[in-house]
């Protein structure tokens, strides 16, 4: 079960379009999540068709992050899936029944790289969400730009695109780094001049798994999470070079 539960998580990062997401027309539920750690960016639709909630496909995301097991089995894990969420810049997305929305909610104290994963994030994706926004405006005198988040004193700061988000995270503590287990890199890193966000590729991912060997060494279980995620990365990898 957990290993196609990664399986879906990988499938589901390569996946995601902006453009196609906010497309839909239906009347079901149809949500996203993003999700920027300290490593990496994600945005995905919501398992189960976009219908599933976005607090169960945030926890889905930092358990194969992560490496932890089911959170469903166990509400201890549970706990600490919830602690490192909390330390992310997390996202909800939603085109559903005419609504649009991406709401963005910030962890008290950010790093450096989360402040820079951010910025690459706006310069990757932000023109393509302006264009929904903008457009989403125009169809009716009720509808607000699409992006939201809470400020300072608490009120909604509605705009087209990241950049209010941007410098709103610019106005928040920055610290060195954060208290959170090593990450499987499987989202977008820092292009090689930090300005947009890129494909990782498999050397890219595997600096957990390395970390963890240096420190503890191989035994059996961390031999069959590499084996498990090579397989995964490889067939991401395959997808990519078929688009």
């Amino acid at each position: 079960m957990i290993n196609s539960m990664k399986q879906q998580v990988y499938d589901l990062v390569e996946e995601f379009d902006y453009e196609k997401f906010f497309q839909y027309s239906g009347l079901d539920n149809h949500g996203a999540v993003g999700l920027i750690t300290p490593c990496q960016a994600l945005t995905i639709s919501n398992l189960f068709n976009g219908m599933a909630s976005h607090e169960a496909t945030l926890q889905i995301m930092a358990t194969v992050i992560y490496n932890y097991s089911n959170p469903l089995i166990d509400a201890r894990l549970l706990e600490k899936i919830e602690r490192v969420l909390s330390l992310s810049i997390r996202m909800r997305l939603i085109s559903e029944q005419g609504q649009k929305m991406i709401q963005i909610f910030f962890p008290d104290n950010l790093t450096r790289e989360q402040l820079n994963l951010l910025s690459a994030y706006q310069n990757t994706y932000g023109e393509k969400v302006r264009k929904v926004s903008i457009q989403y405006e125009a169809e009716a005198k009720d509808n607000l730009p699409i992006v939201v988040f809470k400020d300072h004193e608490g009120n909604d700061n509605n705009s087209h695109s990241f950049e209010e988000a941007v410098k709103h995270a610019q106005t928040l503590p920055v610290v060195e780094r954060i208290d959170v287990p090593d990450e499987c890199i499987i989202g977008s890193v820092l292009s090689s001049d930090g300005s947009t966000l890129c494909e990782c590729d498999l050397v890219q991912s595997l600096g957990e798994y390395v970390a963890r060997a240096l420190e503890k060494g191989l035994d059996e279980e961390n031999c069959e999470l590499v084996r498990n995620h090579v397989i995964s990365m490889r067939k991401l990898i395959e997808k990519r070079g078929n688009r």
